[in-house]
């Protein structure tokens, strides 16, 4: 699962992946790592209720130039 969290100063928003923080600059490099072995290609992300939108759907493009072939927004609701 990659997490957007927002970040209470203003700036950037926060990345994790599995628990784990992550420069933006990272995010694709270590998406294609961490699914270079495996068959099915799916990534969850969820983003802080406060987030623009336009920080999840840069992640969602970032893991599609990972080679991720699916992406899944996680709400509130799908928790």
């Amino acid at each position: 699962m990659i997490q957007v969290i927002w970040d209470a100063q203003g700036r950037v928003p926060l990345l994790k992946i599995n628990q784990e923080s992550v420069p933006w600059a990272r995010l694709e490099p270590d998406l294609e790592r961490i699914f270079l072995g495996r068959a099915e290609r799916v990534v969850y992300v969820k983003g802080d209720e406060n987030l623009d939108f336009e920080y999840v759907a840069q992640v969602v493009a970032e893991a599609h130039n990972a080679g991720i072939n699916r992406v899944a927004l996680l709400t509130k609701d799908l928790e």
